[in-house]
């Protein structure tokens, strides 16, 4: 039989524990090391702008011209959609369901005006309001999404829409019909 120390350090459980504390020993020296010579980098080259933290801020010539920037931030989806529903004069639930979506979800989209909801999500609201095409590409925008020329599916929903039907059960069978994917949970 051949000595193993691996196994016999194993069955020791006073070997382990030495074995365990000088492992984590030795990882606190790496992580110690490396974060000195990062940190001693990020030193050496912040020290070309001086040891000030105004320096190091944005009070260079770009903070005014930022701070007009986001004087122009434009309402969210989540404003701009509550913002439809009032214009329309519809009731919140009667356009979550008209839209195919449920009450946390709407709950969600509500409460959090960064909320990020799916394409097919901004679509559905899109219909449920019976927003033309310039209103429903702009809601699109609000959640970071557009409709694109080089898409099917959407060019037959731009299509319905430019013809003011904004049944989706409708388009959902043209889009069938294309072989595309339907849109939102409509039963």
């Amino acid at each position: 039989m051949i000595f193993s120390f691996e196994k016999w350090k194993r069955k020791n459980p006073f070997l382990r524990r030495i074995y365990a504390k000088q492992t984590v020993d030795s990882l606190k020296k790496e992580i110690e090391n490396y974060v000195n010579q990062n940190y001693m980098l990020i030193y050496y080259q912040s020290a070309e702008y001086g040891d000030d933290e105004e320096d190091l801020s944005l009070e260079c010539d770009f903070k005014e011209e930022l701070e007009q920037v986001l004087q122009t931030v434009d309402k969210t989806f989540s404003e701009k959609l509550l913002e439809w529903i009032v214009i329309k004069k519809l009731n919140e639930v009667d356009c979550y369901k008209k839209a195919g979506v449920d009450r946390k979800l709407f709950s969600k989209i509500k409460s959090n005006k960064h909320y990020h909801p799916s394409r097919d999500t901004v679509i559905s609201f899109a219909l449920a309001l019976q927003l033309n095409l310039d209103e429903t590409d702009d809601l699109l925008e609000k959640a970071g999404y557009s409709f694109s020329c080089s898409s099917s599916a959407d060019l037959i929903i731009m299509f319905f829409i430019e013809k003011g039907i904004y049944d989706p059960v409708i388009i959902n069978e043209a889009l069938y019909q294309f072989h595309e994917q339907i849109i939102g949970n409509f039963k």
